[in-house]
């Protein structure tokens, strides 16, 4: 059951990093993808001390379904992420939900959580904790490979330029260097004028193997996410939402749908310095 968890958050686990704005200029201009990228990872590379200045609250609700059949349950969380000199600290404010039990839905509000010993709990509780505790699952760098250690294990082309939420963006796609690995392909909007992420979309580079799939009866179908970015006041980028939808068998035993979904709101916290 844990091995699961430590698949599912090389896709879901969503960081939440900030990166300066870059130096403005003509959005419109031509660039390749070797000029754009450099900047792109500076960005994010800075990203880490940025994030300790600011207090975060994350909404979060995860969702497993029987395939064709009915909810087998719902969380709904908020948790606070408030930085501190040495770093920060991740508080859970409220969780509710409902869960199938002997015929019927039956519905919690706060801790502690009914029925946390079953496949489904386990699996939110990992969800959400990989979600806002980076130190536990670690995949901030994978989250969003345009990071400068990241865009090293990528090949990156440009698709062109295009109007992404109200702005000129580059639209790039990627693909992992190593064809055999897990890792993520997708597609990036990446402004034109301050060299943040827009938006991202991904899905795992490559199938589960055959042998997973029919002899150990594990498979991972539509495993991919949607991050959105949105520029704050300040020049300030900060990730927004987060979605991600797909399909889990597991040891020809366990069989679920399931949905997550992440809205991320973030404030500079006064008296706060990185240190």
């Amino acid at each position: 059951m844990r091995c699961i968890s430590t698949i599912l958050f090389v896709v879901t686990a969503v960081v939440v990093g900030f990166a300066q704005t870059a130096p403005p200029e003509a959005a419109n201009s031509p660039r390749s993808v070797a000029s754009i990228l450099p900047r792109v990872a500076a960005n994010q590379d800075r990203s880490e001390e940025l994030r300790k200045q600011y207090m975060c609250r994350e909404h979060i609700r995860v969702v497993t379904h029987k395939p064709g059949g009915r909810m087998v349950r719902e969380e709904t969380a908020d948790y606070e992420s408030v930085p501190t000199p040495t770093g920060s600290r991740t508080e859970l404010k409220q969780i509710t939900g409902r869960f199938w039990e002997k015929g019927k839905y039956k519905d919690f509000k706060g801790e502690p959580i009914p029925a946390d010993d079953s496949w489904d709990a386990d699996y939110l509780r990992d969800v959400r904790l990989c979600l806002t505790e980076q130190a536990r699952c670690t995949v901030g760098a994978h989250l969003f490979p345009l990071t400068t250690a990241e865009q090293n294990k990528h090949d990156f082309h440009l698709i062109g330029q295009e109007v992404m939420a109200g702005r000129n963006a580059y639209h790039i796609g990627f693909v992992p260097k190593n064809k055999e690995m897990f890792d993520w392909a997708g597609e990036a909007f990446v402004d034109a004028g301050d060299f943040q992420p827009i938006r991202v979309f991904t899905k795992l580079s490559r199938r589960v193997p055959f042998f997973a799939r029919n002899v150990v009866g594990t498979n991972l179908s539509g495993f991919g996410y949607e991050l959105d970015y949105r520029r704050q006041d300040g020049g300030i980028w900060f990730p927004v939402t987060y979605g991600a939808e797909y399909e889990l068998r597991l040891l020809f035993r366990i069989h679920r749908n399931i949905s997550i979904s992440m809205e991320i709101s973030c404030h500079e916290q006064a008296g706060i310095s990185a240190k």
